[in-house]
């Protein structure tokens, strides 16, 4: 009885070091049944000291007519309160899945070109690129990371090949 204790409070130590280092570590839970090929690393989310001389704006996406994006800051880095824009381009809703755009993300877009309407009173523009601001929000019980976009964030429609 005292060896299957010993060998169980081993495991329990061993498991609890585990727990310890991931969390120092990766800032997550690495599961070790996870499939490796779902949670491979495609690219990595930026802070705003990456930012430094890109024109880009920040956005968060939302489902309403006629607008994908809340504009958060301009191109000119000016806050903007209830502002909604439309982007066309390389953006995320096309490369995401719904889940992870849904979970209140903050979008950095890069701006090819800025296009005013008056008719509209809307913006639009034209981006060649995007990052998600640090930190990457999932709804799911165990966030495997919030550095990075995972190969599970992409949508599985998705073929460019962009990354």
């Amino acid at each position: 009885m005292r060896k299957i204790l010993k060998i169980s409070f081993k495991v329990m130590i061993i498991i609890i070091v585990y727990i310890t280092y991931n969390v120092i570590m990766y800032q997550q839970i690495i599961v070790p049944f996870a499939h490796v090929n779902k949670h491979e690393i495609i690219k990595k989310t930026v802070k705003n000291r990456d930012l430094i001389g890109k024109k880009y704006i920040v956005c968060k996406w939302v489902r309403t007519t006629g607008y994908n994006y809340q504009l958060i800051r301009d191109e000119n880095g000016i806050r903007r309160f209830n502002t909604y824009c439309k982007v066309t381009g390389i953006s995320p809703e096309d490369e995401l899945i719904y889940e992870m755009l849904i979970s209140n993300n903050t979008y950095i877009l890069y701006v090819v070109e800025k296009r005013q309407y008056k008719e509209m009173k809307g913006i639009e523009y034209i981006v060649d690129g995007w990052d998600v601001l640090y930190p990457a929000k999932r709804d799911e019980l165990f966030n495997f990371s919030s550095e990075y976009i995972l190969k599970n964030d992409l949508n599985e429609y998705n073929k460019s090949g962009r990354w």
